[in-house]
């Protein structure tokens, strides 16, 4: 009986009373409890802090089922009031709660119990650096909070070399960091090694990444020149180091060129001259991604120079889907390129479907990676909104030339965009005698009472006023024939023809300005290549 009932209050008793932590504990607990024992021996500790490294293993146990959010209100409550966490163990509770947060993957509460315990000078900071460090992979970019970790690390690391300069100025430019954090993480390291160290390629290249990214392209070219120099130069260089050479060549040059951002066109060029005189090749994947970028901040000029750079270099590199997606994407916008300009697109289309007929050995049929249902419809999006309805049909009539299903997107992008001009001229009145939208419809729109059920019933005029076609819906519930109709329709009004007025009339038209839609657009091979003449038909 006695044996139980001390076993019992043992259990129960207050910490340096209990049995021993069991293996499962954190470390940190397990050396806390140690420390409040050999203390308690010596008769040292208040009842405070005996109490306080009781809860550590308390709380613990009970975290499992906290929701982050949970844990530091918990955390902060309890660092507001230093008569629960006194500043003998608080040094202890700082380095367990952000280890608790770590190990949820909370990377934005930690790095905040982290700044707290900074701004509070507690002991044992530093010794957080590392896993802080190591977790701001996670952090979103242009975080303040890795800045500042980073750059405390790069000042308490004790013997510094080039590795880990290299990881900390990756891991800034990864994180887009301030160009501030990042000299101050260079400067730190530099002084410590003395005025007779010169850093080596790799971080030449990636202070150019960094300078690139925050706009001193100055700067950034100095850099790069520095790491160039000292790879060497690839044309003189002895047979056996010309790989070594390539390879770092092609490092140098993607990181600077990632650094580069869509408003710098001049400068990218002048790389892709570089590269051209090394005899390095950009990868297709870095220029998709550099034409992607400028394609979505509207920057069409760049995204061009960069594809003529794709297509002039030696030799060429081929483009493919994602290359043509966003160079219509980019279309788009306001475009001063003038290669583009000369020909409103349809030279464009006609280096993607030559690439096309490349990849399938001219059968346009076979799938490549050039044409898919989302690139036809970024090109069919580009025609329609510079109103080149010549220019939509031959794309429209690639769809089944390629075995490419249409889909809902496809006819709602082409009727969109015809009803959006129709109710553009309706709401601007014109000189005009005759508009645009008068020939579509069949009928004088002057002459319509302006109520809202005649608005409405544009769609329905169309439909009425291409006649009962004949009914090709595909799997994906797309009337494809309606669709070429409709756009036959909007090639003859632009020709300033009334459709099915003449029919000769509208025939001859029509196929003569198919005929040069199809000479601008499409390959003198292709258009002889079997399954083709659907596109040239007249």
């Amino acid at each position: 009986m006695a044996s139980s009932l001390s076993r019992s209050v043992r259990a129960n008793a207050p910490f340096h009373f209990a049995a021993p932590i069991p293996r499962s504990a954190p470390s940190l607990v397990r050396h806390a409890h140690g420390l409040t024992r050999t203390r308690l021996s010596g008769r040292q500790g208040s009842p405070n802090d005996r109490l306080a490294l009781s809860r550590l293993w308390f709380f613990s146990q009970f975290f499992k089922g906290w929701k982050p959010a949970t844990v530091y209100s918990f955390t902060i409550s309890h660092l507001n009031k230093p008569r629960r966490i006194p500043w003998r163990i608080r040094s202890r509770f700082y380095i367990l709660m952000i280890r608790e947060l770590l190990n949820r993957k909370q990377w934005v509460l930690a790095y905040k119990l982290h700044a707290r315990m900074t701004a509070e000078r507690v002991e044992g900071a530093n010794a957080l650096l590392p896993e802080l460090v190591m977790a701001s992979r996670f952090m979103p970019a242009k975080s303040p909070e890795v800045d500042e970790i980073i750059a405390r690390y790069a000042d308490h690391v004790r013997e510094p070399d080039d590795q880990l300069l290299k990881l900390l100025i990756a891991r800034l430019v990864r994180q887009r960091g301030s160009m501030e954090a990042i000299s101050h993480v260079f400067k730190s390291i530099k002084e410590r090694k003395g005025e007779s160290w010169t850093p080596g390629w790799e971080i030449c290249s990636l202070m150019a990444q960094a300078e690139a990214q925050s706009g001193s392209i100055k700067s950034a070219r100095r850099w790069f020149e520095q790491a160039r120099d000292q790879i060497g130069n690839y044309k003189w260089a002895p047979s056996w180091q010309k790989e070594a050479i390539h390879v770092k060549l092609q490092i140098a040059y993607t990181r600077f060129l990632l650094g580069l951002s869509e408003r710098h066109g001049r400068a990218l060029l002048n790389v892709l001259k570089k590269m051209e005189y090394d005899q390095v090749l950009p990868e297709r994947i870095l220029i998709n991604k550099l034409i992607a970028k400028a394609a979505s901040h509207g920057r069409a000029d760049g995204a061009f120079a960069l594809y003529r750079a794709m297509k002039f270099s030696n030799p060429p590199i081929p483009g493919n889907k994602h290359t043509f997606y966003h160079l219509f994407s980019a279309s788009t916008y306001a475009v001063r390129d003038r290669w583009l300009l000369e020909m409103g697109g349809r030279r464009l289309y006609r280096d993607m479907t030559r690439q096309h007929l490349s990849n399938t050995n001219h059968a346009p049929h076979k799938p490549s990676n050039v044409f898919d249902c989302f690139t036809l419809n970024a090109a069919l999006r580009f025609f329609l909104r510079n109103r080149d309805y010549a220019a939509a049909t031959v794309t429209m009539r690639t769809f089944p030339v390629c075995n490419i299903r249409p889909t809902q997107k496809t006819q709602e992008d082409v009727i969109e965009s015809i009803v959006s001009r129709i109710k553009q001229e309706i709401m601007n009145a014109s000189p005009e005698p005759l508009l645009w939208a008068d020939r579509m419809l069949g009928e004088v729109i002057r002459l319509w009472h302006w109520d809202h059920e005649q608005r409405i019933s544009i769609v329905e005029k169309l439909h009425r006023a291409v006649g009962h076609v004949t009914s090709s819906l595909t799997s994906t519930g797309v009337d494809l024939q309606l669709i070429l109709a409709l756009l036959r329709r909007a090639v003859l009004a632009s020709e300033s023809l009334w459709p099915g007025k003449d029919p000769e009339l509208d025939k001859r038209t029509f196929a003569a300005v198919m005929e040069e839609a199809s000479q601008d657009m499409l390959p003198r091979k292709g258009k002889h290549s079997p399954g083709w003449s659907m596109v040239t038909s007249r």
